[in-house]
């Protein structure tokens, strides 16, 4: 048993250093130019997958996650446009899809089993849209819509009903805006909204009073090209970014109590060029959300993927620069795709406009092209598990184990040279055994990835952890 397990290990970390790039391809090739992409659980099998619009060819590319980064692309012919968004919309416990056709926003049934339904409009209207908000505004247990559109310049909440019915609740015109954001800015547990806008020359909070009742804060007399809500302290309430792309400046605010909002820091991203994408994260899971930006202009610019950690004082570092190609219409989204609980990067615009390419975290927010947990190691019993929380762990972490045969249970810890740093076995059987991060010496193990092995008499298995 020993002899399996120790070419078990060989194995699986041989796939950890060297992943095998034909089994976990990192560049998807979309049937015309990517408009669109978000990341939900549309098959409830607990993964988040990626939904791609492409318009031009009237396609949606639903990428199914297998749990460990490996995708099934299925695809289907339906209208959609220069938004989508998953969530739950209608009165079933599926999550659907909202885009756009030629007569405004549509609904697309998820029917269960991967098959999508048609097209089904819900609003109509005209210019260019963008839903960028699947959120329930006022409690009533239906999830409304939050859009913006380009012509006529306005933005609108459209209230959620049920059976598909929605009624335009709120609504601000004379001035197109950028994408809306809600989160909770203050105290109470109704979503609030962030936006800038471009005539007026002003970025606002709409503080949610309830039955889409808003209380307007005006941030700064000044046009932001991004608004993200972020948590950037433990106050317990959402904090706010607004980023100007031109000076590179990104703005951070804290509610401060009585409707109001206090400047934090004006936070300068040093570099030749100006900001031209933003997205934010916790990306090493401390609790405190970072951000990655490209530099460029829209089209034709050669640059590199720019990741800042947050470091706790209204400021942030530096982390990694790591060079991408050619940029054009450029977006990167972030979600956890290989199920180790960091977030990962999809993204869009890079080499190519009908490209999608996976950046993997490697759980402490280094980004590279290698899917550090995307292989599936040989098991014995298909009826054994094993399983680690909390993951990433600082302290203790508890390994729960689900196995047969138990009597004959020796529980190993391998650092990713191999060596092995402690070994666990019971006096007497139970399913729950914590590891405190020590080794058989009794010394505090480095931060960094660690491999559970479980040996029995008849079965082995293994499951990864991340020591802070």
């Amino acid at each position: 048993m020993k002899f399996k397990i120790y070419h078990l290990l060989f194995f699986v970390l041989l796939f950890f250093v060297f992943p095998c790039k034909h089994s976990f391809p990192q560049e998807y090739t979309m049937p015309s130019f990517i408009d669109a992409m978000t990341s939900y659980d549309f098959d409830s099998d607990g993964f988040n997958d990626i939904i791609v619009s492409c318009p031009y060819s009237d396609t949606i590319v639903i990428m199914f996650n297998d749990g460990v980064g490996n995708f099934s692309l299925y695809y289907y012919t339906r209208s959609s446009g220069s938004s989508i968004l998953c969530g739950l919309v209608d009165n079933d416990t599926l999550p659907d899809l909202i885009t756009l056709s030629a007569e405004g926003i549509s609904f697309l049934k998820n029917m269960g089993q991967r098959n999508l339904g048609e097209n089904q409009t819900i609003y109509n209207t005209s210019g260019t849209l963008y839903v960028t908000v699947i959120k329930d505004l006022n409690k009533d247990n239906f999830n409304d819509l939050i859009y913006t559109n380009t012509y006529p310049e306005c933005w609108g909440i459209l209230k959620n009903n049920g059976d598909l019915n929605f009624t335009s609740k709120f609504f601000h015109s004379g001035s197109s805006t950028t994408m809306p954001y809600a989160g909770f800015l203050d105290i109470d547990s109704l979503p609030d909204i962030v936006l800038s806008y471009s005539a007026f020359n002003k970025s606002c909070v709409f503080l949610n009073n309830g039955n889409f009742n808003f209380t307007e804060v005006v941030l700064e007399d000044h046009f932001n090209h991004d608004t993200p809500i972020m948590n950037l302290d433990s106050a317990g309430t959402d904090d706010i970014g607004l980023v100007s792309y031109d000076v590179s400046d990104i703005s951070l605010f804290k509610y401060i109590g009585d409707e109001q909002f206090e400047l934090q820091s004006d936070f300068y991203a040093d570099g030749t060029y100006d900001i031209a994408s933003f997205s934010t994260d916790d990306l090493n899971r401390n609790g405190f959300d970072d951000f990655a930006i490209t530099r460029c202009s829209w089209t034709n610019c050669t640059d590199s993927l720019y990741i800042y950690l947050n470091d706790y004082h209204w400021s942030f570092n530096l982390h990694q620069r790591l060079y991408l190609g050619e940029l054009s219409f450029f977006q990167l989204e972030f979600s956890d795709l290989n199920g180790d609980s960091f977030p990962d990067i999809y993204m869009k615009g890079c080499n190519g406009g009908d490209l999608l390419i996976l950046l993997w975290n490697d759980g402490f927010g280094f980004f590279s092209y290698e899917n550090p947990v995307g292989v599936n190691a040989p098991q014995a019993g298909s009826r054994n598990n094993i399983s680690a929380a909390p993951n990433p762990f600082l302290n203790n972490v508890t390994i729960t184990i689900n196995a047969e045969n138990a009597e004959d249970l020796f529980i190993s810890i391998y650092d990713m040279t191999g060596r092995k740093v402690k070994g666990l076995q019971p006096s007497g059987w139970s399913p729950f055994f914590t590891w405190d991060g020590h080794n058989d010496s009794g010394l505090d193990c480095p931060a960094g990835m660690y491999l559970i092995f479980m040996e029995g008499d008849k079965y082995y298995y293994f499951t990864k952890v991340v020591k802070r």
